[in-house]
This record gives C-alpha cells, sequence and structure tokens, in this order.
C-alpha cells in the first residue's frame, strides 16, 4: 500500500501545568481513526493497535483527499510527512488566521531533485527511471477557501472495484 505517514501539531498558546509560560509544547491533533471509517482507504487499524499504539490516524494513504478539522482565528500549527518507503520527509510551521466558515487545503506533491538542481514535479507513485534523480522532500501548498455546506468528504475506494 502506497502511504506516508502525517502528523499536525497545534502550537496552543495556554501552557498548562507542569510546563512554564516559554514552553510551547506542540499538541497533536490528529483526528482518531474512527473519525476516517467511511473512507475505504484500506488503512483502518483494529481496536487491540489503536489500544497498544494510540487512536489518533498518523497513516494515510497517496491518492486520497482527506479532511482534517482545524481552529478558526490566528493560529501556529507544525506539519510532518514521512514517506518511509522513498526515504523523504519535510516539515512545515504555517500559521493561518482562518475566519468561521473557512478552511485550508493543503496540497502536498512529492518532489524530485537532481543534485543542485530545482525540484521538478512528478505525479504521485510515479518513479524515476534516471538513477542520478534522487527523491528529497514534498511541496506542500497551502490555499484558504470558503467552506461549501452539505459538500460530503469523498470516499477513497483504493484497491477495490467499482
Amino acid at each position: 500500500m502506497n502511504q506516508y505517514y502525517f502528523i499536525i501539531k497545534w502550537m496552543d498558546p495556554d501552557v498548562y501545568f507542569p510546563y512554564t509560560e516559554k514552553d510551547r509544547i506542540p499538541r497533536v491533533i490528529n483526528p482518531p481513526e474512527f473519525y476516517y471509517t467511511n473512507k475505504k482507504d484500506l488503512l483502518n487499524r483494529n481496536w487491540f493497535r489503536q489500544i497498544m499504539e494510540g487512536n489518533r490516524r498518523d497513516y494515510f494513504a497517496y491518492d486520497c483527499e482527506y479532511w482534517m478539522p482545524l481552529l478558526p482565528g490566528k493560529n501556529l500549527y507544525k506539519i510532518f510527512i514521512n514517506d518511509v518507503t522513498d526515504q523523504r520527509s519535510e516539515g512545515a510551521d504555517p500559521e493561518f488566521d482562518l475566519p468561521e466558515g473557512y478552511s485550508v487545503r493543503m496540497k502536498v506533491v512529492p518532489a524530485m531533485r537532481t543534485l543542485g538542481s530545482d525540484p521538478t514535479r512528478m505525479p504521485i507513485g510515479e518513479r524515476s527511471k534516471d538513477p542520478e534523480l534522487i527523491r528529497r522532500g514534498f511541496d506542500i501548498q497551502f490555499t484558504i477557501e470558503k467552506n461549501r455546506p452539505g459538500e460530503e468528504e469523498p470516499v477513497c475506494e483504493l484497491g477495490t472495484e467499482s
């Protein structure tokens, strides 16, 4: 299965005991596994694994769109993406000032570079045939968009025939 590890953390401005005011402790805000029960992305973990490893969803399938709630207002986030199979990772520290009724759309495109060149984008899942090309990181793009009430999150029936 072509999957990646994705964690988003919120830099909570309120610091709780036992931390001091100068500590900025990022809090993981990935939704729990059951939040994605209707995705049909073949990545659902059983209850035993959720008890042992925690129930937050941290693996996601390529070629699938996921919706994840963020807080309205001005907030700082830390994002970490890791593709273990292709040995690439990337991070971002975006700050968003989201009005009520708006969302952030994040587009992640695996980047490919040759030594000393700028990244060029390739379609997800396509592998290089040139041994001199070295995969490194991702191109991450953010846009703020107005919510569309009534729109349902798309189902990803990966690995199943329609």
